[in-house]
C-alpha cells in the first residue's frame, strides 16, 4: 500500500506500508566438520514475515544539489524448519541518503551514507554499522562516453560483525576492511 505526494520543483516524498511471506526461503548454514574446520552449505532453512514501512523523500535544495533520503523500518519473523537453524524475530531498520551534486556541466560527485541496521540470520545475528560511499562521473563527447570513479566504505567505518551459533558451533565473523574497495569503468553510449 503506497501512497506518494509531489511537493513542487521535483521535491516529493512516498510512503509504502508492506507485508512479506516467503516459505522455504534457502540460506548458507554453518555446521562443526571437524575440530577447527566448518562446513556451509545451502538449506531449506524456513519461512520468513516481515511486515514495515518504506519512505522516500527526494529533495532538490539547490540547483546544484539533488538529494534522496530512504529508509525502512521492519518486524522480521523467521520460523526454523532446518535442525541447525533457530526461530528468530525483531525490529529492523535501514537508510540510505543519496547526494549528487553538479560541479560543472558534465560533472558530477556523489556522497553517498548507508546505515545497516543488526540483521538475522538463520543461525544468528548480525551488528549495524554505518558506511560512506565517495563516486565521481564525468561525461565526454557529447555525453556518449562516461568515466566514473567509485569509492566504496571511504572513510573505513563499516564493521560486518555476526556471531552463528548451533549445537556444537559458535562461529565468529569479524571483517574491518582497511581501505575502500575503488572501482573505476569507461562505458561508451552507441545510441
Amino acid at each position: 500500500l503506497s501512497w506518494r505526494k509531489s511537493l513542487g520543483d521535483g521535491n516529493s516524498l512516498a510512503v509504502t506500508g508492506y507485508y512479506r511471506d516467503r516459505r522455504d526461503i534457502t540460506d548458507w548454514v554453518r555446521r562443526p566438520y571437524e575440530p577447527g574446520v566448518t562446513l556451509d552449505s545451502i538449506v531449506n532453512a524456513g519461512n520468513q514475515a516481515e511486515k514495515g514501512i518504506e519512505m522516500s523523500l527526494v529533495t532538490r535544495p539547490a540547483r546544484w544539489w539533488n538529494s534522496t533520503l530512504n529508509g525502512s523500518v521492519f518486524q522480521y519473523d523467521f520460523t526454523a524448519k532446518c535442525p541447525v537453524c533457530t526461530d528468530r524475530d525483531g525490529i529492523y531498520y535501514t537508510i540510505n541518503w543519496l547526494n549528487t551534486f553538479s560541479v560543472a556541466k558534465e560533472t558530477k560527485l556523489q556522497l553517498d551514507t548507508h546505515v545497516v541496521g543488526p540483521k538475522i540470520l538463520t543461525q544468528g545475528r548480525e551488528k549495524s554499522y554505518v558506511y560512506w560511499d565517495l563516486a565521481a562521473r564525468q561525461n565526454l563527447a557529447k555525453g556518449k562516453v562516461t568515466i566514473s570513479v567509485v569509492a566504496h566504505d571511504v572513510f573505513h567505518t563499516a564493521r560486518y560483525y555476526n556471531v552463528r551459533e548451533t549445537a556444537g558451533l559458535r562461529s565468529i565473523t569479524n571483517v574491518k576492511p582497511r581501505y575502500p574497495n575503488i572501482v573505476a569503468s569507461i562505458s561508451y553510449n552507441f545510441n
